[in-house]
């Protein structure tokens, strides 16, 4: 019976030391367009130093985790995006048709997907072949950018 609570209290006593210390395996830097961020892999680490004025703690490091609610539009691209959610695909459709737009449809994680030519007032896109997600939709016309988020389910 003592054994038992003394093996019991001794892998507490050690998990709750070992609680906080890993090693990072990678990480890095990635910057775009919109800014950049460092990031880390691996559990996170402490380490705490003090002296008889002064403490310092390092490393625990919680994720931000954003939520895209809505991404404004730019000046005189008016565009209607629809059934956003969808399943299969979306209908864009324009007031004007004096200009062509160029139209790129991305991953959220920023890789390209499409890229298109709109000359007519509408243009639908198909997006069966891909896996539920968000989607981010860049709309381009004479170097202004509106981009949109497409829910896929």
């Amino acid at each position: 019976m003592e054994k038992t609570f003394l093996l019991t209290a001794l892998v507490l006593l050690s998990s709750l030391v070992m609680a906080q210390t890993a090693v990072t395996t990678t990480g890095g830097t990635a910057a775009g367009a919109v800014g950049s961020f460092s990031y880390s892999v691996g559990q996170p680490a402490t380490l705490n130093a003090s002296n008889d004025s002064k403490s310092a703690h390092e490393g625990v490091i919680q994720p931000a985790i954003y939520r895209v609610e809505s991404i404004s539009e730019a000046q005189g691209i008016a565009v209607s995006i629809f059934p956003n959610p969808t399943s299969d695909g979306v209908t864009l459709q324009r007031d004007y048709t004096d200009k062509p737009l160029s139209v790129e449809l991305y991953y959220s994680d920023g890789r390209k997907l499409v890229t298109s030519a709109w000359e007519s007032a509408t243009l639908r896109l198909d997006m069966s072949p891909y896996a539920a997600g968000a989607y981010i939709l860049k709309v381009n016309a004479d170097n202004r950018i509106s981009t949109y988020k497409i829910t896929k389910r």
